[in-house]
């Protein structure tokens, strides 16, 4: 399974780098897009056009790829804010042109369990950064949490946008919920569960207090 395809115009160096560990394009047999932002589906297509993989996401992201309907980018600190005005002024181009097929998999459910295509572990639904973000838990005790957390200098863990906060950090919770030991952003290096809990639950108890920042998002 592949966990998104990466920012558009990147895909030779993907078919690279995939190929210097072994590992075939045609080898893909199912590819989880955790949100619909350009820069988690930007090879889709080319990926599609070397392997017969399943596409699997959530249904509320599925119009965003199949209308081509443009980001909706909000920002949750100064910094998002700033890059948000930046994309909503530049005419957003369309990566997407995907039409579903019938061998894709729409997930409607809250969590939706792997083991009947060979994979031990279950998709969970898990929204706030999109309405549709998914995140990826496996037996191992590692989850693929794509925008829900960015481990980048200038976020601390927040993600740059949410389309939701409430949601955002009911999603939070949600995978405090799961016995997990490593959590892999799609932006930045991976994050011990102690270190997401401690940031977690500061920020939840900070929050309390300033509820008017919620209020007003």
């Amino acid at each position: 399974m592949l966990v998104d395809t990466g920012f558009p115009g990147s895909f030779k160096k993907f078919f690279y780098k995939l190929n210097k560990i072994g590992i075939k394009v045609k080898d893909i047999k199912y590819i989880l897009i955790t949100h619909h932002h350009y820069d988690h589906i930007g090879n889709l297509r080319e990926i599609l056009k070397f392997s017969s993989a399943k596409v699997i996401l959530h249904k509320n992201e599925l119009d965003y790829l199949e209308a081509n309907l443009p980001m909706h980018l909000k920002g949750t600190n100064s910094i998002g804010k700033i890059m948000a005005k930046i994309f909503d002024k530049i005419p957003q181009k369309r990566y997407y042109n995907f039409m579903l097929r019938s061998e894709d998999i729409i997930v409607k459910e809250e969590k939706f369990y792997l083991q009947k295509i060979g994979i031990n572990g279950f998709i969970l639904h898990t929204p706030g950064h999109t309405s549709g973000s998914l995140s990826l838990i496996l037996e191992n005790e590692k989850a693929f949490v794509g925008d829900l957390i960015m481990n980048l200098p200038f976020s601390s863990l927040k993600p740059l946008f949410a389309e939701n906060l409430r949601q955002l950090y009911q999603s939070w919770n949600k995978i405090l919920s799961y016995k997990i030991k490593i959590l892999y952003p799609a932006h930045g290096k991976f994050v011990s569960i102690e270190r997401f809990k401690k940031f977690a639950y500061k920020f939840l108890n900070n929050l309390k207090k300033l509820k008017s920042n919620l209020e007003n998002y």
